[in-house]
This record gives C-alpha cells, sequence and structure tokens, in this order.
C-alpha cells in the first residue's frame, strides 16, 4: 500500500483428476507501515487442511457453471469464505492487456463483505474488487510463455564439447523413439526410449565430467521426454517436443 509491501502469503492448491482445483490453506506474512515483517500466520488469516479444518475448500469447479455455490475457506468465523459463479463470458481490460471469456465469481466473507474476483482462461486471476479498493493485474507470465522460454534458455547452457562418435547412439536412438511414436507403435517406442534412458546413464562417467553445465541440460531434457511419455497421463506432444529438443542440444553438444 502506498509503495510499501504489507502482505506475502503462500497459497497451497491441487487439482484432483477430474480437473476440480482445491484450496489447502496459505502461509501469511504481515509487514508494519516501515516494510518490516511484523506478524507471521495470524491465526485470524493463516491456515493448513488438515490442521486447522478437516477439509480443504473448493477454489475452482472443474466445469463452471453460472449458479455454481462452494465454500474456499470454512475453518473459523473470520476464515470463511463461501462463493457463486456469476458470469462465464465477461470481458476485462487492466494493464496488462484486455481478456475475453471472463469468469466472473463472487465471494462473500465470514462478516458479510462481498468482492468479486474475475478470472481470465491460461491466466487467472486479473481483476479483484476487494473493500480496500481495485487491484488489477498489471502483468503475467502464461505457462506456454514459460515453457517457450526454457528450450532458449536451455540451448545457451550447452557447447560443442562431445565428439560425433560421443553423441552419436543417442541422436539415433532419439530418432527412432520419435518414428515408433508417430507410427503408434507403443511397446517400440517404450523399447527405444529405455535404450535411450540406458545408454545415456552408461555413459555419464565419461561425458560429465567433460562439461558439468552441458551434461545437466541434456539430461534434464531427456528427462522431460522420459516424463512426458511414461506417465500414466502420457503427452505424447511433450515428449516428442522434448525428443526434437534433445536431437537439436546434441548436435550443439557435437564438435563439427
Amino acid at each position: 500500500m502506498g509503495g510499501v509491501l504489507e502482505e506475502v502469503a503462500l497459497d497451497y492448491f491441487a487439482q484432483d483428476d477430474a480437473g476440480t482445483v482445491y484450496y489447502l490453506g496459505e502461509d501469511v506474512d504481515e509487514y508494519d507501515e516501515h516494510g518490516q515483517l511484523a506478524k507471521h500466520n495470524p491465526p485470524d488469516d493463516a491456515w493448513l487442511a488438515g490442521k486447522d479444518t478437516p477439509a480443504p475448500g473448493v477454489i475452482m469447479p472443474a466445469h463452471p457453471k453460472v449458479g455454481d455455490k462452494f465454500k474456499s475457506e470454512d475453518v473459523s468465523a473470520t476464515v470463511d469464505e463461501s462463493d457463486e459463479v456469476v458470469a462465464l463470458d465477461a470481458s476485462m481490460t487492466v494493464p496488462a492487456g484486455t481478456f475475453e471469456h471472463c469468469l466472473k465469481m463472487k465471494e462473500t466473507l465470514g462478516d458479510g463483505t462481498v468482492e468479486f474476483k474475475l478470472y481470465a482462461p491460461g491466466v487467472g486471476v486479473v481483476r479483484e474488487t476487494p473493500a480496500t479498493g481495485d487491484e488489477l493485474l498489471i502483468s503475467h507470465t502464461t505457462q506456454s510463455q514459460a515453457e517457450e522460454a526454457k528450450p532458449a534458455a536451455e540451448a545457451s547452457a550447452v557447447s560443442a564439447v562431445y565428439s560425433e562418435q560421443e553423441t552419436a547412439d543417442f541422436k539415433k536412438l532419439a530418432k527412432a523413439t520419435m518414428e515408433a511414436l508417430d507410427v503408434g507403435k507403443e511397446t517400440e517406442m517404450v523399447a527405444k526410449l529405455t535404450d535411450l534412458e540406458t545408454a545415456w546413464d552408461d555413459q555419464e562417467k565419461m561425458l560429465r565430467p567433460k562439461n558439468e553445465a552441458t551434461w545437466v541440460s541434456l539430461d534434464k531434457t531427456l528427462d522431460k521426454a522420459i516424463s512426458a511419455l511414461r506417465s500414466s497421463h502420457k503427452n505424447t506432444k511433450k515428449g516428442k517436443a522434448a525428443l526434437e529438443e534433445l536431437v537439436k542440444n546434441l548436435e550443439l553438444a557435437t564438435k563439427h
């Protein structure tokens, strides 16, 4: 407020398999008028599910509809909030931009105070109207923007330190994995991915000492592919993108 930090809150959320997002509580630090820490986890603000209340709240239903009602906080007389979806197609312009198809939420606090929040698809809260005044989103980074930035950052950590002989088999196995993925040969894809992982792990003692940053960057990219393709919720698109990134970075890591 007025350029002085008032509060820092660390909120905890979890999403179930159906898509509903639950609110598990928050840790709160409050600061005085000089910006110095005054209180940590005041009881009228901070709480944790399983400690201060037996069940988490609901912060967002999987498939919200106008008229849906639920409680995001049901902890005490002061930590209490009832929510209602009042619109699904609102438009909102804030400093961060103009957002369409926003969900508008009515929040009724324990003391009867009413606030509203507008959630933009793929972004989150873009406007909040608490009793203290309007709060508008100034800027944001979406997940897609963050993901797009990662390959460039990881590629910049790669140096040409390996010989063609040292990287050839990895590139061959990565490409073979993608080929099996493209034609839907699941068993072959899993086998080639396992061969790639085994070959990479077997060569760690030889490759890692040559350049720690390069090896770690390549290892992280391979881990992304393995995680995407072996998960119970397999993501073929992410898995293939990670393998393509791995081949590209292996080329960058190869001395020509």
